[in-house]
């Protein structure tokens, strides 16, 4: 019999002689099949408290990362990685409301954080605390830069307003001088958030809105809907991923590029499997992270099932192959676009390596990366990244219909992994339950033996926990037509 490849993973539909699979989990799209995902290894020495949001600065001289608690904010020290108290004058601030997180932005040398509750702080990435930014801006959730200036979202005492700075001025937050100015928007519900960059686009209840910047022009700013009665649904979900935006919308996960009317990446894909098993009421733990260096965006988001103040699941999406996963082994407080500072012999004990011989990650891992990663503060409120053994991967092909009664008694796996388990799913009609076979290991000829007799099957590979490998394409099955209806 041909290779059956497994598929694009969509949940939402039936893969009775389809072409899509219901169960690809924990494994990264690949052009020929599907490839491993590093699991989360810990890196930094825990926050106090849980993480409620996090940020990576990027100076001329080295990267500067910061996290902040429901009342405090942080510096990690590059040297220990331990994190240093910059709240303002050390004390604890009026603490986040609900489900919300801080926010950040970074604009030359300083840094932003808001939360709606305090007025927006600023910290130089270099040194020193946090202290209120000077100018009278008002207090809000979010804060992103467009252009050269600081755009402010989810006022406190307007939510259907959205107001900026001054040019190249982060500090001028006087209207009509220098470029600063507000825009109120009587229709479409609350601003949730803007995202930025050479342009911006604002996120409301039941609209959205492209932001133009008007050089020379005394409206500093256009403002063009580009989706009307469709808004976001969850503040966090947002993501740049260079020209494209991605959110989780009204009507489900959705991408702009370039400014254009968004577009639906998860109908008839993942969308009902995603609303059956996320727990909506945690907005603070729907996030969404951009994976540097790569085409893949990451959904995180807590199930209905997952214990409290903890996600536990993700979709991952490659925007070139146009393809989602499903990833089930990651627990995390909070996940952002993060790096790794240089860490040296002499600190490996300050972060919890003190024997050599018993490390479960490479001491190559810890070299100083010149580039982001996904960063993900666990459980334990600990920093960490993908970098650890390879997750244990779930394939899964449609289910085949075969004209009649067939005995399989052997497949091959079309992959580099000799650790790689089969098991078959197997019913004789539609209407039956299915049965599944015990998991079958590679034998010295390359194939999983089984021994079933049916009219209809599906085949699933896994690749056990810490096993190398890099490819997973399909499986060719041995069959043989049992002349039986």
């Amino acid at each position: 019999m041909p290779v059956l490849p497994f598929g694009e993973w969509r949940p939402d539909l039936t893969d009775y002689q389809a072409d899509t699979s219901r169960v690809i989990t924990n494994a990264a799209p690949r052009a020929d099949g599907y490839g491993p995902i590093k699991s989360y290894q810990p890196y930094a020495q825990a926050l106090p408290a849980p993480c409620r949001g996090s940020f990576l600065a990027v100076t001329e001289d080295d990267i500067v990362l910061f996290a902040g608690t429901v009342d405090r904010l942080y510096r990690m020290n590059n040297g220990t990685l331990a994190w240093e108290e910059v709240s303002k004058g050390g004390a604890a601030y009026t603490p986040l409301s609900g489900d919300d997180n801080w926010t950040f932005a970074q604009y030359n040398k300083q840094v932003v954080a808001c939360q709606r509750n305090v007025k927006p702080q600023v910290a130089n990435a270099t040194g020193g605390n946090y202290a209120d930014l000077a100018g009278n801006p008002p207090q809000a959730a979010y804060c992103t830069i467009v252009q050269n200036q600081l755009v402010l979202s989810g006022l406190l005492d307007e939510p259907q307003r959205v107001q900026w700075s001054a040019k190249d001025d982060i500090t001028g937050w006087t209207l009509a001088l220098n470029g600063a100015d507000l825009q109120d928007f009587p229709d479409g519900g609350r601003v949730l958030g803007v995202a930025g960059g050479e342009f911006g686009v604002v996120f409301q209840d039941a609209a959205i809105r492209r932001m133009t910047w008007l050089p020379g022009d005394e409206r500093i700013f256009q403002f063009d809907r580009i989706a009307e009665g469709e808004g976001l649904r969850a503040p966090y979900s947002v993501i740049s991923a260079g020209s494209r935006i991605f959110y989780l919308g009204t009507a489900g996960y959705m991408m702009i590029m370039g400014g254009a009317a968004p577009v639906n990446i998860s109908k008839e894909r993942f969308q009902r499997f995603f609303e059956r098993d996320w727990d909506s009421g945690a907005m603070n733990l729907t996030i969404g992270a951009n994976e540097p260096n790569s085409s893949r965006v990451w959904f995180f988001y807590k199930s209905v099932n997952g214990a409290a103040g903890i996600f536990n699941r993700a979709i991952l999406y490659d925007w070139v192959l146009e393809r989602p996963v499903y990833i089930d082994a990651v627990l995390g407080e909070h996940v952002a676009m993060m790096s790794q500072p240089g860490v040296t012999l002499d600190t490996l004990p300050d972060i919890g390596f003190d024997n050599m011989d018993v490390m479960t990650i490479s001491f190559d891992a810890f070299q100083r990366q010149p580039g982001a990663l996904i960063g993900v503060f666990d459980p334990d409120h600990r920093l960490g990244f993908f970098s650890g053994p390879n997750m244990e991967a779930t394939m899964a092909t449609p289910e085949q219909a075969f004209d009649g009664r067939y005995f399989v008694s052997q497949v091959r796996p079309c992959t580099d992994s000799p650790d790689v388990k089969s098991y078959i799913t197997h019913r004789a009609r539609i209407e039956d339950v299915p049965n599944t076979t015990q998991p079958s290991s590679l034998n010295r000829s390359g194939f999983c033996p089984h021994r079933i007799d049916t009219r209809m099957a599906r085949f699933t590979q896994i690749v056990p926990y810490d096993k190398i490998w890099t490819y997973h394409a399909g499986v060719e099955p041995l069959l043989v037509n049992t002349g039986k209806v």
